[in-house]
């Protein structure tokens, strides 16, 4: 669901200046889409979970036939998904960290 979602106007979206503490509300202002960002997070993780499936299954089935060579391409499949994984954590941590992340998730409000 979280990855075919698609906001029904662009009011949903989150929009935030690195040198305000507000969200951007002019459709002309330039801001830094947070909520795209995090889409994309989204959608990379579905894709690697993917990914994390096929090799699971690809040793099982290379452990069954004894193929080393299947095995082996599990295990570069291991390596590139853990790869993957560990860049899109340090991007969603360096866009929820950010200016515009913490304004757009709320840091910023007063009571």
């Amino acid at each position: 669901m979280a990855y075919i979602y698609q906001p029904i106007d662009n009011k949903i979206d989150c929009k935030a200046d690195p040198y305000s503490d507000y969200p951007v509300h002019n459709e002309n202002t330039v801001g830094i889409n947070v909520s795209r960002r995090f889409r994309i997070a989204i959608r990379w993780g579905f894709w690697m979970a993917a990914l994390n499936v096929t090799r699971a299954a690809m040793a099982q089935i290379a452990l069954r036939m004894r193929s080393w060579t299947l095995l082996w391409g599990s295990y570069v499949l291991f390596v590139v998904n853990f790869t993957c994984m560990l860049i899109l954590f340090i991007l969603m941590n360096l866009w929820r960290w950010d200016k515009p992340g913490r304004v757009c998730s709320g840091e910023f409000l007063t009571p």
